[in-house]
């Protein structure tokens, strides 16, 4: 099965690449987006069809899947990224401006992906702990 995901990934891919370049008067028209349309298709067709991964091995490995974690942490990064942007158009010029978006957008970025990877941590350890609990106490 994982190998028929990886070729439907790749024909989907495919297709939506076209779409997302093709040109509108095309017998097949698309969308003429050139490489911004490249780099949505790649972020859309890789967040979907990671997701149809992840739910079929974590189905198969017998743990739950939940596609809110995914969607909440998608969400918060963009809310940091275009925060911190706004904050620091609104308070500094335009030459230092470049400067502080970097230092912020990646200091933002380094504290959520800390916490998030504390959680994951945590979570895998507890997960761990139960099954090693379960299996002594089988045993």
């Amino acid at each position: 099965l994982y190998v028929l995901i990886g070729i439907s990934h790749n024909l989907v891919s495919i297709l939506v690449a076209y779409f997302m370049m093709a040109p509108s008067n095309a017998i097949l028209p698309g969308l003429e987006l050139g490489s911004i349309g490249l780099a949505i298709k790649m972020v859309l067709v890789q967040f979907v069809m990671v997701n149809i991964s992840l739910s079929w091995l974590s189905g198969r490995i017998g743990i739950s899947y939940s596609i809110f974690y995914q969607i909440s942490y998608l969400s918060l990064f963009l809310l940091i990224g275009f925060g911190s942007r706004w904050v620091v158009d609104s308070i500094f010029s335009i030459e230092l401006a470049l400067f502080i978006d970097f230092i912020l957008y990646y200091s933002a970025y380094i504290c959520v992906f800390t916490f998030a990877l504390f959680v994951v941590l945590r979570m895998l350890n507890k997960n761990i702990y139960d099954e090693i609990h379960k299996t002594l106490k089988s045993v």
